[in-house]
């Protein structure tokens, strides 16, 4: 008997040790801290930011020891004229290094969505990383065509918080960071929360429903700060989350009277 594709591959990461996926055409390694991961991450966002003269290999070995580009450049700016840039495979004082050096000190500035991305959070790209940047200076951003849980995610007030602690080593460094300067979108984001059924208000289900709205609509928690509507299909309903809304005062509707309320605005 003729063996599978998946039975060829191999089921540990060569890197980590961790189980394998394969899902019909990657084989992939999901354990987040994987210094083989992380390594591509920092090559693919050195080149992000136009950081030049340092090929995939160097800058992945930073890989073990930290977490994301960021971490890296500041460690560079504060300690890469040191000795301990040799644990990192770049011979102290030699040509090497006083390319590697310079490659770092020429990060004049890069743009708030330009640090968002190189935090490396999963499926966050340049795109969606802009449009967080405008939601957090009040731009009106625009989150069409993008996940809404990533989006949610990165609007929560734990991960702004992240992003701006990150930031603020940023600037430490002198890195100028470009803030979101123009309003270019006309329609706000709608955060709230969706419970019970849609389909008496003519949407078969909730994500027909948010599909009207062209992704201005994002379906969040009600624990998350950024919520401020629950959408309902009965205002006389008991449940948890009506008591909860209440408690926030969060503004409550029915599907219907959110269609009409906010479709068009």
């Amino acid at each position: 008997m003729e063996k599978t594709v998946k039975e060829y591959l191999i089921s540990n990461c060569p890197s980590c040790g961790s189980e394998l996926t394969f899902d019909g055409i990657h084989l992939m390694c999901n354990n987040e801290t994987c210094p083989g991961r992380v390594g591509k991450q920092l090559a693919t966002n050195a080149k992000l930011i136009d950081i030049k003269g340092i090929g995939p290999k160097t800058i992945e070995s930073f890989s073990e020891d930290f977490e994301d580009l960021i971490d890296v450049i500041v460690w560079v700016k504060n300690y890469g004229n040191t000795r301990e840039i040799e644990n990192y495979g770049i011979k102290y004082e030699s040509r090497s290094h006083e390319v590697f050096l310079s490659s770092f000190n020429n990060i004049k500035s890069i743009t708030y969505g330009q640090a968002i991305v190189i935090l490396g959070f999963n499926n966050v790209g340049l795109k969606l990383a802009d449009q967080v940047a405008n939601y957090y200076f009040d731009k009106n951003p625009d989150f069409a065509g993008h996940d809404r849980s990533v989006v949610s995610m990165l609007c929560s007030d734990e991960i702004r918080e992240k992003i701006e602690a990150k930031v603020k080593k940023l600037k430490s460094c002198g890195i100028v960071i470009d803030l979101p300067s123009e309003k270019i979108y006309d329609v706000s984001t709608l955060f709230a929360c969706m419970t019970g059924s849609p389909k008496a208000f003519g949407f078969n289900t909730k994500e027909i429903f948010a599909s009207e709205f062209n992704g201005k609509l994002i379906d969040v928690s009600l624990s998350d700060k950024t919520c401020k509507y629950l959408i309902t299909d009965d205002y006389g309903s008991t449940s948890s989350k009506m008591i909860i809304a209440k408690k926030k005062n969060i503004e409550i509707l029915t599907y219907g009277d959110f269609f009409e309320n906010y479709k068009t605005k």
